[in-house]
């Protein structure tokens, strides 16, 4: 079963970038306020970082087929707010702590790394921790059931496997 990492599309333009999102570590649930022009695009995946920490959101599209795939993760509400408060959408950040971590040492690219078929075993999800960086790493067959939904701001790559 081949293996993909998830990014972030640069070719989307004036995507919706979740600019004022800030992490209250007592409140998990978060409200973001955000100037929604009809030229914002509402993406299904963004990844901030934020000093130290990474999030991953997600669409609730492409989170009912995550759970579909791995019933253990954990998301946390994420409700966008236009500025003016009269429309709102729901995201999902995923909880980092419901995830298997694979962290990356001695190679000068997340892709450059050569993935064990044993340790991947038979989980479709991951969370690829690399230097400061983090990846979310996906079977197959969970990545093709996210393109089927058409998703707006994601891109796979493909890695290898030994």
């Amino acid at each position: 079963m081949d293996y993909y990492i998830l990014n972030e599309d640069s070719r989307i333009s004036t995507p919706l970038t979740f600019s004022d999102y800030t992490k209250d570590k007592a409140n998990k649930d978060v409200v973001i306020y955000e100037t929604i022009t009809p030229k914002i695009k509402f993406i299904d995946y963004c990844k901030r970082k934020i000093l130290f920490d990474t999030y991953h959101i997600f669409s609730d599209k492409v989170k009912e087929v995550i759970e579909v795939f791995d019933s253990d993760l954990y998301f946390y509400a994420v409700f966008l707010t236009s500025s003016d408060m009269k429309n709102q959408y729901v995201y999902w950040e995923i909880d980092p702590k419901t995830m298997k971590v694979i962290e990356i040492k001695g190679v000068k690219s997340v892709y450059d790394y050569k993935y064990s078929k044993k340790d991947l075993g038979d989980r479709a999800f991951f969370l690829i921790k690399f230097e400061k960086q983090e990846y979310i790493l996906m079977r197959f067959d969970l990545a093709e059931s996210i393109m089927k939904v058409y998703p707006l701001n994601m891109k796979f790559k493909k890695v290898s496997l030994i």
